[in-house]
Protein backbone atom coordinates (compact mmCIF):
# COMPACT_ATOMS: atom_id res chain seq x y z
CA UNK A 1 0.00 0.00 0.00
CA UNK A 2 1.48 3.15 -0.58
CA UNK A 3 0.48 7.39 0.46
CA UNK A 4 -0.09 10.27 -0.70
CA UNK A 5 1.69 12.78 1.47
CA UNK A 6 3.15 15.75 1.68
CA UNK A 7 5.45 18.45 4.14
CA UNK A 8 4.45 21.48 5.03
CA UNK A 9 4.31 24.44 6.77
CA UNK A 10 0.90 25.53 8.49
CA UNK A 11 -0.04 28.96 9.01
CA UNK A 12 -1.30 29.97 12.64
CA UNK A 13 -4.99 30.41 12.97
CA UNK A 14 -4.96 33.86 13.39
CA UNK A 15 -3.60 34.14 9.95
CA UNK A 16 -6.36 31.60 8.43
CA UNK A 17 -9.16 33.56 10.42
CA UNK A 18 -7.61 36.86 8.76
CA UNK A 19 -7.86 35.22 5.18
CA UNK A 20 -11.08 33.67 5.60
CA UNK A 21 -12.53 37.26 6.56
CA UNK A 22 -10.97 38.68 3.30
CA UNK A 23 -12.34 35.88 1.03
CA UNK A 24 -15.49 34.94 3.05
CA UNK A 25 -17.57 37.62 0.83
CA UNK A 26 -15.84 36.16 -2.52
CA UNK A 27 -16.67 32.33 -2.11
CA UNK A 28 -20.64 32.97 -2.66
CA UNK A 29 -19.52 34.89 -6.33
CA UNK A 30 -20.23 33.24 -9.20
CA UNK A 31 -17.18 32.32 -10.44
CA UNK A 32 -15.43 28.63 -12.08
CA UNK A 33 -13.11 28.49 -8.94
CA UNK A 34 -13.25 25.92 -6.29
CA UNK A 35 -12.23 27.12 -3.36
CA UNK A 36 -9.69 25.46 -0.51
CA UNK A 37 -11.07 25.45 2.93
CA UNK A 38 -9.04 27.27 5.61
CA UNK A 39 -8.55 24.33 7.76
CA UNK A 40 -6.72 22.90 4.42
CA UNK A 41 -4.65 25.88 3.92
CA UNK A 42 -0.75 24.72 3.90
CA UNK A 43 2.55 26.29 1.83
CA UNK A 44 4.02 22.98 0.48
CA UNK A 45 7.57 21.94 0.77
CA UNK A 46 7.61 18.71 -0.35
CA UNK A 47 4.50 16.47 -2.36
CA UNK A 48 5.39 12.48 -2.02
CA UNK A 49 2.52 11.43 -4.09
CA UNK A 50 3.53 7.58 -3.37
CA UNK A 51 5.24 6.53 -0.20
CA UNK A 52 4.99 2.87 1.07
CA UNK A 53 4.50 2.01 4.12
CA UNK A 54 7.83 0.34 5.00
CA UNK A 55 9.17 4.09 3.98
CA UNK A 56 7.06 5.24 6.23
CA UNK A 57 9.32 5.25 9.32
CA UNK A 58 12.20 6.02 7.90
CA UNK A 59 10.77 9.36 6.39
CA UNK A 60 9.15 10.25 9.47
CA UNK A 61 13.08 9.42 11.47
CA UNK A 62 14.54 11.97 8.12
CA UNK A 63 11.99 14.78 8.79
CA UNK A 64 12.84 14.24 12.91
CA UNK A 65 16.93 15.08 12.39
CA UNK A 66 16.39 18.27 10.18
CA UNK A 67 17.80 20.97 11.77
CA UNK A 68 17.78 24.59 9.86
CA UNK A 69 16.03 27.47 11.54
CA UNK A 70 12.34 29.04 11.71
CA UNK A 71 11.71 30.85 9.00
CA UNK A 72 9.68 34.12 9.18
CA UNK A 73 6.60 34.12 6.76
CA UNK A 74 3.88 36.13 5.64
CA UNK A 75 1.30 35.96 2.89
CA UNK A 76 1.70 38.45 0.41
CA UNK A 77 -0.05 38.88 -2.79
CA UNK A 78 -1.74 36.97 -5.32
CA UNK A 79 -0.28 34.36 -8.10
CA UNK A 80 -1.60 32.12 -10.64
CA UNK A 81 -0.63 28.41 -11.55
CA UNK A 82 0.66 28.64 -14.86
CA UNK A 83 -0.17 32.04 -15.71
CA UNK A 84 -2.85 34.77 -15.23
CA UNK A 85 -4.28 34.18 -18.90
CA UNK A 86 -4.31 30.22 -18.49
CA UNK A 87 -4.56 30.01 -14.80
CA UNK A 88 -6.02 26.66 -13.19
CA UNK A 89 -4.61 27.60 -9.56
CA UNK A 90 -5.45 30.90 -7.43
CA UNK A 91 -3.19 31.70 -4.70
CA UNK A 92 -1.02 33.98 -2.64
CA UNK A 93 2.63 34.38 -2.53
CA UNK A 94 4.35 33.86 0.74
CA UNK A 95 7.31 35.81 1.86
CA UNK A 96 9.08 37.67 2.79
CA UNK A 97 12.48 35.64 2.47
CA UNK A 98 11.63 33.66 -0.50
CA UNK A 99 15.24 32.24 -1.13
CA UNK A 100 15.50 31.43 2.75
CA UNK A 101 12.07 29.33 2.14
CA UNK A 102 13.34 27.61 -0.59
CA UNK A 103 16.66 26.75 1.09
CA UNK A 104 13.99 25.04 3.77
CA UNK A 105 12.34 23.26 0.88
CA UNK A 106 15.41 22.04 -0.07
CA UNK A 107 16.53 20.93 2.60
CA UNK A 108 13.43 19.27 3.71
CA UNK A 109 13.31 17.67 0.25
CA UNK A 110 16.96 15.97 0.92
CA UNK A 111 15.54 14.46 4.33
CA UNK A 112 12.81 12.61 2.02
CA UNK A 113 15.31 11.64 -0.29
CA UNK A 114 17.70 10.06 2.22
CA UNK A 115 14.64 7.77 3.79
CA UNK A 116 14.32 6.30 0.40
CA UNK A 117 10.97 8.72 -0.68
CA UNK A 118 10.55 9.89 -3.78
CA UNK A 119 9.71 13.81 -4.14
CA UNK A 120 7.46 14.82 -6.70
CA UNK A 121 10.14 17.07 -9.07
CA UNK A 122 8.09 20.48 -9.59
CA UNK A 123 9.96 23.22 -9.04
CA UNK A 124 9.62 24.64 -5.82
CA UNK A 125 7.74 27.93 -5.84
CA UNK A 126 6.39 29.14 -2.62
CA UNK A 127 2.27 29.62 -2.15
CA UNK A 128 -0.52 29.68 -0.63
CA UNK A 129 -3.71 27.46 -2.99
CA UNK A 130 -6.59 29.13 -2.54
CA UNK A 131 -8.78 28.10 -5.61
CA UNK A 132 -8.60 25.42 -8.74
CA UNK A 133 -10.73 25.34 -11.84
CA UNK A 134 -10.10 22.46 -14.30
CA UNK A 135 -10.37 24.76 -17.21
CA UNK A 136 -7.63 27.92 -17.72
CA UNK A 137 -9.38 30.47 -17.24
CA UNK A 138 -8.21 34.65 -17.33
CA UNK A 139 -7.74 35.47 -13.91
CA UNK A 140 -5.67 38.99 -14.05
CA UNK A 141 -8.86 40.25 -11.76
CA UNK A 142 -8.99 37.65 -9.11
CA UNK A 143 -4.43 38.48 -8.79
CA UNK A 144 -5.29 42.38 -8.59
CA UNK A 145 -7.73 41.34 -5.58
CA UNK A 146 -5.53 39.21 -4.10
CA UNK A 147 -2.45 41.87 -4.51
CA UNK A 148 -4.48 43.74 -1.55
CA UNK A 149 -4.15 40.87 0.89
CA UNK A 150 -1.00 40.93 3.28
CA UNK A 151 -1.41 38.79 6.20
CA UNK A 152 -0.07 39.42 9.67
CA UNK A 153 3.95 38.04 9.92
CA UNK A 154 4.92 35.02 11.78
CA UNK A 155 7.49 32.29 12.16
CA UNK A 156 7.42 28.90 10.96
CA UNK A 157 8.70 26.67 13.71
CA UNK A 158 7.82 23.53 12.53
CA UNK A 159 6.76 21.57 9.42
CA UNK A 160 3.85 18.75 9.20
CA UNK A 161 3.88 15.29 7.17
CA UNK A 162 0.67 15.26 6.18
CA UNK A 163 -1.15 12.51 4.50
CA UNK A 164 -3.85 13.67 1.94
CA UNK A 165 -6.95 11.53 1.27
CA UNK A 166 -8.36 12.04 -1.97
CA UNK A 167 -12.25 12.73 -2.52
CA UNK A 168 -12.56 12.32 1.48
CA UNK A 169 -13.32 15.86 2.33
CA UNK A 170 -16.62 17.75 1.77
CA UNK A 171 -17.28 18.08 -1.72
CA UNK A 172 -15.19 15.42 -2.78
CA UNK A 173 -12.58 17.74 -2.06
CA UNK A 174 -9.14 16.08 -0.04
CA UNK A 175 -8.91 15.55 3.64
CA UNK A 176 -5.87 15.92 5.36
CA UNK A 177 -4.82 13.86 7.96
CA UNK A 178 -1.18 15.13 10.14
CA UNK A 179 1.19 12.15 10.67
CA UNK A 180 3.23 13.85 12.71
CA UNK A 181 4.95 17.25 13.10
CA UNK A 182 9.08 18.31 13.90
CA UNK A 183 10.24 21.61 15.17
CA UNK A 184 12.88 23.41 13.81
CA UNK A 185 15.47 25.49 15.23
CA UNK A 186 14.86 29.37 16.69
CA UNK A 187 15.36 31.49 14.15
CA UNK A 188 18.17 32.69 13.29
CA UNK A 189 18.91 37.06 13.38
Amino acid sequence: MSRRLFVALLPPESVRDELTRFLEPRWEAETPWRWTRPETWHITLAFLPAVSDARLEPLVGSLADVRTAAVPLALDGGLAFPDALRARVLGLRVGPDAERIARLAGTVRRACNRAGVEVDGTRFRAHLTLARTSRPHAAGLWIDLLDTFRSEPWVGTEVALVESHLGEGPRGAPRYEIVGTFGLDAPTR
